[in-house]
């Protein structure tokens, strides 16, 4: 599980490309690593397009857990 501690809404256009990508980069941090003496932290990009199908929206103090596919791109946000 991991906690939504901050986020940045981004758009670019990749090189070679015409249309931008819109999404947020999400920071979060998470307890559950039992390796670390602490708080663990990381951050993800997820698109807006992945995003409103998943009908996340970032929110501080939000708890949330992300799955990954195998090429190991968001598949699935789950709001606890």
């Amino acid at each position: 599980m991991l906690e939504v501690i901050g986020f940045k809404e981004v758009s670019f256009i990749p090189d070679g490309e015409v249309n931008a990508i819109e999404g947020y980069t999400v920071y979060c941090t998470s307890s559950d690593d039992t390796k670390v003496t602490g708080v663990s932290c990381e951050h993800f990009f997820v698109s807006k397009q992945k995003a409103h199908n998943n009908n996340f929206k970032p929110e501080i103090g939000q708890l949330i857990d992300v799955y990954y596919n195998k090429y190991r791109k968001i598949d699935k946000i789950n709001i606890a």
